[in-house]
């Protein structure tokens, strides 16, 4: 899960006043618990990246890179995967925050899209951010607003997505700090908790739950 808001959509890269907030992000990994993981920390010597990584494949699905752009990546959900992929998703995000002269745009057009299984994949930098998935015809630049990406689509409509959606609008009323973004994930924390595991434990087909 990952949800977004930037409300300038040309500079919001660019240093503002304190109180003025351009560009918050909030991520979440969804994904199964028992994948092994290593934790969030600044990778590399000539381009650093500040991103975990996937032990199993060795990608990421969110990073920022020392000259300040970002990617973030989501699986798109389906029922089955009847292919077998060589090529990991996480790489596109590693990929892209190692390419130094290369921008978002650009490298989305450079993306052979068949080589992957399904995903959704969220680019920025100084010049925008962009939206691509191998299962939609044509990258989008996206604009000025709140925008949530699940498993499927960007902002496509979903109970968890809305339920998100309207969690962050109260976040984003708050003063941007550690407290409230904590105060922010015990809410969602406690949604979970009201749900009986019937509720959590989802048919495959089916969206995975707050997690």
């Amino acid at each position: 899960m990952i949800i977004f808001s930037f409300n300038n959509d040309s500079t919001f890269f660019k240093k503002k006043e304190a109180s003025e907030k351009t560009f918050i992000l909030l991520a979440n990994r969804d994904e199964f618990y028992d994948r092994p993981t290593t934790p969030m920390k600044w990778w590399g010597k000539t381009n650093k990246i500040l991103s975990g990584r996937d032990k199993l494949a060795g990608g990421t699905w969110f990073g920022v890179s020392e000259g300040g752009k970002f990617a973030a990546l989501t699986n798109f959900k389906e029922r089955s995967e009847k292919e077998s992929y060589l090529v990991s998703r996480g790489e596109l995000v590693l990929n892209y925050l190692n390419a130094k002269n290369c921008s978002a745009k650009e490298y989305l057009t450079k993306i052979d899209k068949e080589k992957y299984a399904g995903f959704s994949l969220l680019m920025g930098d100084s010049k925008g951010i962009f939206f691509l998935s191998n299962r939609s015809d044509e990258s989008i630049p996206l604009h000025k607003g709140d925008h949530v990406l699940a498993n499927q689509l960007l902002n496509t409509p979903t109970k968890k997505v809305e339920k998100t959606r309207q969690d962050f609008a109260l976040f984003s009323t708050l003063s941007f700090e550690t407290k409230s973004a904590i105060e922010f994930m015990r809410l969602e924390t406690n949604s979970i908790n009201l749900l009986n595991i019937e509720k959590i434990i989802q048919k495959d087909e089916e969206e995975l739950p707050l997690r």
